[in-house]
């Protein structure tokens, strides 16, 4: 990951529409009303996943929802319940739909992202910092 899209990434807002409303997640802080929704929805950890713009390259919307419909498809195939998100720019010049997914621990949150393209993914445990895991493409 590049020093750039590393900055990008910490100045991003990742905003979590959760049943008992919206969470500014932040890398490196911790949350502790988000960790309480979290945890009565029975679950300990979470990942934060988009399949918008692969490879952190522009791509159209219409390809977006496409394969932003192929994300949640595959995670009611897998049983996984996922909240409504957006990771969005501090600066305003970008935002990219996204999902919270609850009960995906790193590995395979790491996974997931890989088959979407992704170059990164946020990740988090009760009562932890949020922490951004950079993925290896194969």
């Amino acid at each position: 990951m590049t020093p750039g899209l590393r900055k990008a990434y910490l100045q991003t807002a990742y905003l979590v529409r959760a049943p008992q409303g919206v969470h500014a997640l932040r890398i490196g802080a911790v949350h502790p009303a988000f960790d309480a929704e979290v945890a009565a929805a029975g679950a300990r950890a979470w990942a934060f996943i988009t399949a918008w713009n692969p490879g952190s390259l522009p791509r159209s919307s219409e390809e977006n929802v496409l394969a932003q419909a192929e994300l949640l498809k595959v995670l009611g195939e897998l049983g996984l319940v996922a909240w409504p998100a957006e990771g969005k720019a501090d600066s305003g010049g970008w935002r990219e739909e996204s999902v919270c997914v609850l009960g995906l621990e790193s590995v395979g949150a790491v996974a997931l992202g890989r088959g979407f393209g992704q170059l990164a993914v946020v990740v988090g445990q009760l009562g932890e910092a949020a922490r951004l895991l950079a993925i290896a493409q194969a």
